[in-house]
């Protein structure tokens, strides 16, 4: 799924809606594309982790921000405390609120499916984040593939890291960052004194 997908039109609806902006857009010489070329190019300078664009694949993960309910959200909002449940999906996230998430995804995977004429390829998702959704994704998904890529934490625990003192610059970074290295490391409480990563 692209990005413009997921963020713009999880709905049929808002995709048929955006197909024809973008049909207009290229009748009037493609004004819009020439812009959305223009702040993606500005955005790839900004973004040195990996390549984004509206019209690229990306996670899917971004389809659980319309029900705010990724750890996205609560890392880029600095709301670090909301972070521990959904880090342990499988086993701290209550019945209930497993069944909203997973049933909206699904829905949105079939739309995406019939928007595409149903046309029986097989459905890719690249998803760090859902990792801890390993159990409940296979319930959901039960003639799923899952390819786990573990990577050592001596080299994701910085990358990861980089992350967010990209995505936090404006704000005092070194206070504003000292919560996330201890959510990374997996401490819910630091110590007393500074550390330095």
């Amino acid at each position: 799924m692209t990005l413009w997908e997921m963020l713009l039109a999880p709905s049929i609806s808002q995709r048929k809606l955006f197909e024809g902006l973008g049909s207009l857009d290229r009748w009037l010489g493609g004004p819009v594309h020439k812009l959305i070329l223009v702040w993606q190019k500005r955005w790839r300078k900004e973004n040195v982790m990996h390549r984004i664009a509206l019209q690229a694949p990306e996670e899917d993960e971004y389809l659980l921000l319309h029900i705010w309910s990724t750890i996205t959200v609560w890392f880029f909002a600095g709301l670090l405390g909301e972070i521990d449940d959904w880090v342990r999906f499988d086993t701290a996230v209550p019945e209930r609120e497993k069944r909203r998430v997973l049933r909206f995804y699904r829905e949105c995977l079939q739309r995406h499916q019939y928007a595409r004429d149903g046309d029986g390829r097989h459905y890719l998702a690249k998803n760090p984040n859902f990792a801890p959704k390993i159990d409940t994704l296979f319930e959901w998904f039960p003639d799923a593939r899952f390819i786990y890529l573990a990577r050592n934490p001596l080299d994701m625990i910085p990358s990861s890291y980089n992350i967010f003192v990209s995505k936090w610059d404006s704000r005092d970074t070194d206070r504003a960052l000292r919560p996330v290295r201890w959510a990374l490391l997996g401490l819910r409480v630091a110590p007393q004194g500074d550390f330095k990563m």
